[in-house]
């Protein structure tokens, strides 16, 4: 279960309290009152396998790395949870892109915003591989098409043949060797041209590689950005309803107090 440190949030928001949830060097994924995932961290993408502009913003439903029956148990769970009930450690089952199926124990916690359950952070803390079930497969018989005599005879046609080619390639052996020490020459050069490629090569990968991580930070900024924008939506809805039934009680109140104000004319 989770530690005295992990239960406490003392004074820190509750921005400031997922970060650290994030940064840990635990595997940990998060998941919203919707069922969508709204952010994870680098050990849990390492441990699975996955990247995170791939899955942040999705539904679990829909993540492709979870078997079936992981889907119908974190479908559930998350209904558990979002009714206040206990979610003690259960186990995710996942595909990885080899088809291996990795077991995973998880532990989750609810995740409160403004005192109110908003989702739950869920843990990785066991992960181990099962063996993929084996299929038998049948190999057809080779049939035989054609005729081993006349195939013996083409490979002998084909050795006089070789036998040939043999002599003329000796002669030009004698040709070649003259050639050799230019061959050395030029390809002494061609290594140097060559590790000269091989840095460019580096560094050009290096620089794709830093544009690739912009862009993936770019497209997890803007999941963020789109599930606070509905969260925001949600907010507005729920202010809206509010400010009716305040003035649904404000007009109650209005009429009690004209009442008041006949029933006490009625007295005098």
């Amino acid at each position: 279960m989770l530690n005295n440190s992990e239960k406490t949030k003392e004074n820190a928001t509750d921005e400031e309290f997922i970060s650290n949830y994030l940064n840990s060097p635990k595997p940990v994924f998060i998941i919203n009152k919707k069922g969508q995932i709204s952010d994870v961290n680098d050990a849990f993408c390492q441990t699975v396998g996955v990247k995170s502009k791939d899955i942040v913003g999705r539904n679990f439903s829909d993540l492709y790395f979870l078997t079936d029956d992981a889907k119908k148990q974190m479908r559930y769970r998350n209904v558990s949870r979002l009714i206040g009930k206990e979610t003690p450690y259960f186990t995710l089952d996942t595909i990885s892109k080899n088809g291996e199926i990795i077991s995973h124990q998880i532990d989750t916690k609810p995740l409160l915003k403004n005192g109110r359950i908003a989702g739950e952070i869920a843990f990785i803390k066991k992960t181990s591989k099962m063996e993929p079930e084996k299929y038998k497969t049948t190999m057809k018989k080779r049939i035989v098409k054609k005729d081993e005599l006349k195939e013996n005879m083409e490979i002998l046609n084909a050795m006089d043949k070789i036998k040939k080619r043999d002599n003329e390639i000796n002669k030009m052996k004698s040709e070649l060797s003259d050639k050799y020490q230019d061959l050395i020459t030029q390809k002494r050069q061609l290594e140097e041209i060559n590790n000269k490629w091989r840095e460019s090569e580096f560094d050009l990968d290096k620089r794709q590689k830093e544009i690739r991580n912009l862009r993936d930070e770019m497209e997890r900024a803007q999941n963020k950005l789109r599930l606070k924008e509905e969260e925001i939506d949600d907010l507005k809805n729920q202010l809206k309803q509010n400010k009716t039934n305040f003035e649904e009680k404000n007009q109650e109140l209005q009429k009690l107090g004209k009442q008041l104000e006949e029933e006490k004319k009625q007295i005098k």
